[in-house]
């Protein structure tokens, strides 16, 4: 994991070279940068360390991500460390709202998950409505506003745990529709999905994984960079150029067929169309 966070800070200093990176951890985490991964150090600005009180990693990562505009100040953009930067994201603060993010694409037409409307019935919080948030590339203005919002995901993040678990995104959107935030909504570009069989990706700037996706699929650019930085202590700027070019997602060719043809990957794409022509399967990455 701090490896891809590494990878994560440092495609965003290979576009926006004078960018200030604060990676917010906690305590645990930070012994582990000490004693296995003191490179990271050297490409961030600051490590910002908070105790949070809880052992569980997952949770307390959460703890973190739903309080970091009360412990963080100024204007702030942030990235989940499954994340790389191919654009320059600009778009992201060029404008006057509070909050500036993209809707979670599993929620576009205003479809919610059941599972998703039923926490919220028995949490008794008004149904989810859009805009829906995706909670991993989000930028926020240090104002009255934000800040009310930043306390009021925190309370709701807490309230919410006995009934969904520690996921962050339902109690953003329950504060953003207490608080009526002032919000900027950007396309998915900014912030592009990129699971095992992408489809015709556009233009993104950022390219987010599923964590799990980007420390096991090795055919992601993703897993590509980070085995590289642990092999040689650098990533390729020709495999970002390329998929800043092609707008590509992967560092090799990928099970998906129109995602091969789409990024240049002709022959995979062709051996893709046999193997569904005849019936071959393929192994899982």
């Amino acid at each position: 994991m701090l490896t891809m966070a590494h990878v994560a800070s440092l495609t965003l200093k290979r576009v926006h070279h004078d960018a200030r990176i604060i990676l917010l951890a906690d305590k645990p985490t930070e012994r582990l940068i000490d004693e296995a991964y003191p490179a990271l150090r050297k490409d961030i600005s600051e490590l910002a360390v908070v105790d949070s009180g809880i052992k569980d990693a997952a949770a307390s990562s959460r703890y973190l991500k739903t309080k970091m505009r009360v412990l963080l100040d100024g204007d702030l953009l942030f990235l989940d460390i499954d994340t790389l930067i191919l654009r320059e994201l600009n778009p992201l603060w060029e404008h006057d709202a509070t909050i500036c993010g993209i809707h979670d694409d599993n929620n576009l037409g205003g479809v919610f998950e059941r599972r998703l409307t039923e926490g919220f019935a028995a949490l008794r919080w008004p149904a989810p409505v859009e805009p829906y948030l995706n909670s991993g590339v989000m930028f926020w203005r240090d104002n009255a506003q934000g800040r009310q919002l930043g306390e009021a995901w925190h309370r709701y993040w807490q309230e919410s745990r006995s009934v969904m678990g520690d996921t962050d995104q339902p109690a953003l959107h329950r504060a953003m529709v207490e608080t009526g935030v002032e919000l900027k909504l950007l396309g998915q570009d900014y912030n592009q999905k990129v699971r095992d069989k992408p489809g015709i990706l556009r233009q993104p700037a950022i390219l987010h994984y599923e964590t799990r996706s980007a420390l096991h699929s090795r055919h992601t650019l993703i897993n590509h960079l980070m085995r590289q930085l642990a092999d040689t202590g650098s990533i390729s700027d020709q495999m970002l150029e390329r998929a800043r070019r092609r707008n590509d997602p992967w560092g090799s060719a990928g099970p998906g067929i129109k995602g091969n043809w789409h990024t240049g990957r002709y022959f995979a794409a062709a051996v893709g169309v046999l193997k569904r022509l005849t019936g071959v399967k393929d192994h899982p990455a």
